[in-house]
């Protein structure tokens, strides 16, 4: 016999409302392991630990490590960010970790979300370098589980090889074409060159590269204040001149869009006269 809605509150009362949420959790939680043990074919990682590797091979790098409740599973992924690389570990350890462990390993794009919007500030350098490592980690993990690459898992290969670049560089316009040579002669055909002290200068604006530091984790910082360098655009504009000069006349390369128009600087032509033959 149908009943009201009233007559089925009255009905149920405490008792029975707690007996029926406890089913319903019940439920719940069956059909979800369900579908998780039949769309998986085996019990989901849940996050254990995540930690921050930090590293210097040239430049200061930070990869996250994710550690799960499976043992020897776990991922790595690149939170680098050079410039504030003092940041990334705090932001990872203090304000992600707490937030993620515990979580399903599967949750990739939930958890990317979730973090994005812990914080009131989003879309920072910082956050977003540090989401990033968790990221990659995460898609490590399950590549890990499978036993394929992850590009596998997200579409599979686009192209058989990427080209890529070396750097090359050297404290004069002289040992850079020697470093463009030593590097073009393994094979490389494109090379990223730099001259001098990438603008950092001291006094009158002459190139000085500053002395790295006893602790390597912390050159930005320390070399900065033991030196008194500073960056001087228009000591890098002279060395980016001369680093592409230099490579011109020695090596015969052609100069293609050197310099976005936008980004130009007011005294180019004047710098480059003395610089760049015409």
């Amino acid at each position: 016999m149908p009943i009201n809605r009233r007559q089925f509150v009255s009905a149920l009362g405490t008792a029975g409302l707690s007996n029926l949420i406890g089913v319903s959790s019940s439920a719940n939680a069956a059909v979800t392991a369900r579908v998780d043990q039949a769309a998986r074919g085996m019990s989901v990682p849940k996050i254990k630990d995540i930690s921050v590797i930090e590293v210097q091979i040239g430049t200061r790098l930070s990869v996250v490590k994710i550690t799960t409740d499976q043992p020897g599973l776990y991922g790595y992924g690149c939170a680098t960010f050079t410039q504030r690389a003092d940041l990334i570990k705090p932001a990872v350890e203090l304000y992600l970790k707490p937030l993620l462990v515990g979580w399903n390993t599967d949750r990739i794009e939930d958890i990317w979300q979730t973090c994005s919007n812990s914080s009131y500030w989003r879309t920072g350098p910082v956050l977003n370098n540090a989401i990033s490592g968790v990221d990659e980690a995460l898609w490590d993990i399950k590549g890990r589980q499978v036993g394929l690459p992850v590009y596998q898992l997200v579409g599979g290969k686009v192209r058989e090889a990427a080209e890529v670049y070396r750097h090359a560089g050297g404290a004069t316009p002289e040992a850079l074409v020697d470093s463009i040579r030593s590097l073009t002669a393994t094979g490389a055909r494109n090379v990223h060159i730099g001259v001098g002290g990438g603008g950092n200068a001291v006094g009158s604006g002459a190139s000085a590269a500053p002395t790295p530091p006893a602790d390597p984790l912390h050159y930005e910082i320390k070399s900065l204040g033991a030196t008194g360098a500073t960056y001087d655009p228009n000591s890098h504009t002279r060395q980016v001149l001369q680093a592409f000069s230099a490579a011109i006349l020695a090596l015969a390369l052609t100069l293609t869009n050197a310099w976005p128009r936008h980004a130009m600087p007011s005294n180019f032509a004047k710098m480059s006269s003395s610089i760049v033959p015409t």
